[in-house]
């Protein structure tokens, strides 16, 4: 049957179905990825049905940038896909489109499935990364993965521009080994209004431990991110590093963060620090839980060098134990 235009919309019991406001509706195109799909795979495919899906990323961007660079296309990574990231967005999958493919203005990568059914992204060298250099793009709904064996990957994901939204991933590492993600998601100077939600990272201690999850490079800072209802259960590197790591930006401080609503659990022995603050910092901390090493001294210094970050209804707790962190560096216990 043929598709047919309803220029006045379509509804359902008297209720608007489409157009509607539905932001989730892409005004670019929709092309399918998945290497596990159910015909025979031989080669890759056109990218326009989940049955002729190509079989890797890189063959989307590639398709993205030659036809609809900056409409807002969306990549949908089916459930089962599985892909290597062997260098800064080198994708393992393609045969033709073996070289860094740039990831479009606008564009979504979006995986398919629930829990462990996702589509898995395993980083294979210390420089493999998804790195984001043009505006207004999403990571969704992946399980990213660190390497076996004794590679450290300095940053899963790289953002120099605004607008990237990670959302919905889980960041898994090799428990107990040097295969680490150092950084997970590390924001330069660019990366205004950016979103980090509802994501999961967990890892033991191991000889490359890392040293923060979300952080900042460069000595400016990026203004308006929002980091919430995250979990992240990490054995850093130290005592007091920080899961959210914003000391680097030493020269132009961060400005109007919001952190709100996240479990931040330094799983090295004796951590004291959950959040790493630097001077002029500005924002709003919120309704986090904080986990460490020693209670005492989490109370007071949680969120290390918080500047003029405001912060309220923060609890931490340790071996039994929980606590109010205060504002600042003093702390109300109980």
């Amino acid at each position: 049957m043929p598709q047919t235009n309803f220029p006045g919309g379509v509804s359902s019991l008297g209720f608007p179905v489409f157009p509607g406001t539905i932001y989730e509706v892409p005004q670019g195109r929709v092309w399918f990825v998945n290497n596990n799909r159910t015909q025979a795979l031989q080669a890759s495919g056109d990218g326009t049905t989940r049955d002729t899906a190509f079989v890797s990323v890189a063959d989307a961007l590639a398709k993205i940038a030659t036809t609809n660079p900056t409409k807002g296309d969306i990549i949908l990574v089916g459930a089962g896909h599985t892909e290597n990231v062997t260098g800064s967005n080198i994708w393992g999958n393609s045969l033709v489109n073996t070289t860094a493919q740039a990831i479009p203005q606008g564009t979504r990568i979006i995986g398919e499935g629930i829990g462990s059914s996702r589509p898995t992204i395993t980083f294979t060298a210390t420089g493999s990364t998804i790195a984001f250099a043009n505006q207004d793009c999403s990571i969704e709904n992946m399980v990213l993965t660190a390497p076996a064996g004794s590679v450290s990957v300095t940053a899963a994901i790289t953002s120099t521009s605004s607008g990237l939204i990670v959302r919905n991933n889980w960041f898994a590492a090799i428990t107990g080994t040097a295969s680490q993600f150092t950084t997970s998601v590390l924001l330069a100077s660019g990366s205004n209004f950016s979103y980090i939600l509802d994501n999961y990272a967990y890892a033991v201690a191991g000889t490359g431990a890392p040293t923060n999850w979300v952080a900042t490079t460069g000595t400016t800072g990026p203004t308006n991110v929002y980091i919430q209802r995250n979990t992240a259960q990490l054995a850093l590197s130290a005592t007091t590093a920080g899961l959210v790591d914003v000391s680097s930006a030493s020269g132009t401080a961060p400005t109007n963060w919001l952190i709100s609503d996240n479990t931040f659990v330094n799983q090295i022995a004796s951590a004291t620090v959950c959040i790493k603050g630097v001077a002029g910092w500005t924002g709003t901390a919120c309704y986090n839980n904080f986990g460490g090493g020693v209670t005492t001294n989490m109370t007071t210094t949680a969120i290390n060098t918080p500047a003029s970050l405001m912060s309220f209804q923060n609890f931490c707790g340790s071996g039994g134990k929980w606590a109010i962190v205060g504002g600042g560096t003093a702390a109300q216990t109980s």
